[in-house]
């Protein structure tokens, strides 16, 4: 099982290249405070990136004209901040782009790829579980006021159906409210697999950050972390266990 976590971290080059304001409230509310120490399980192999995703978000489509949140200024290299404010002093040029894409960019999808790769090695079958959490109000660049406690999000090639049924009825089974693909939807999986090879199962984990953050939830654990982070192992354990079974 490989833990894929794209935005846990706040971390920004030195750069004087952002708007101050606009960078602060991005990182306060795009970060996915904590995801690194909220997912994990010991039959895995975390992929954490190092930076925020203000200055450089792994999980959209590395080509500009595939990303749909380009538009709004938040492709691979962000431009915009929340509200469509401008997030940087000055233009970001094609080269000084793709400097970013070559160094950070390619780089994490290399390391994600050689860890799947490697697993496919050992076992007939590996599984992506992208981590990620969000925040609890709807944010104006996204599209959907949806706002449950956890979302699962598949995709149809790739996500084994009797897997969220599980996990669905595990997280519903502690009393959590539980969406599927809302408001978030969709899951990664390396480029070369991507629709083309089954043995290399994903789905994504959204975990409001009500759930273990106290208010205005930028990033102070709350009194209930630690139960979430259990919880969340043990959904992890269900994956785990579909891993061992289908290579026994």
């Amino acid at each position: 099982m490989i833990l894929h976590v794209p935005h846990s971290s706040t971390k920004l080059p030195e750069t004087d290249k952002f708007n101050e304001k606009t960078k602060l409230e991005a990182i306060e509310k795009l970060t996915d405070w904590h995801t690194d120490e909220l997912f994990f399980h010991q039959n895995s192999d975390s992929i954490v990136f190092q930076f925020s995703r203000i200055f450089c978000d792994v999980e959209r489509f590395r080509n500009n004209h595939d990303e749909q949140m380009f538009k709004k200024g938040m492709g691979v290299v962000y431009t915009k901040g929340l509200d469509g404010k401008d997030l940087l002093n000055c233009q970001v040029s094609l080269e000084d782009e793709e400097v970013i894409k070559t160094t950070f960019y390619d780089r994490h999808h290399r390391k994600l790829s050689i860890s799947v790769n490697r697993s496919l090695t050992l076992f007939p079958e590996v599984f992506v579980v992208d981590c990620h959490s969000f925040y609890p109000t709807k944010l104006s660049h996204e599209d959907s006021n949806d706002r449950p406690d956890f979302c699962l999000g598949t995709d149809d090639f790739h996500t084994p159906t009797e897997v969220v049924d599980e996990i669905k009825s595990y997280i519903e089974g502690l009393g959590f409210i539980v969406a599927i693909n809302s408001p978030f939807g969709g899951t990664i999986v390396p480029l070369q697999h991507l629709n083309k090879n089954k043995d290399v199962k994903s789905i994504m984990i959204e975990v409001n950050r009500k759930l273990y953050l106290k208010a205005p939830y930028i990033g102070v654990k709350n009194d209930n972390f630690e139960n979430i982070k259990n919880v969340l192992t043990g959904l992890l354990e269900i994956i785990s266990k579909y891993e061992i079974s289908k290579d026994s």
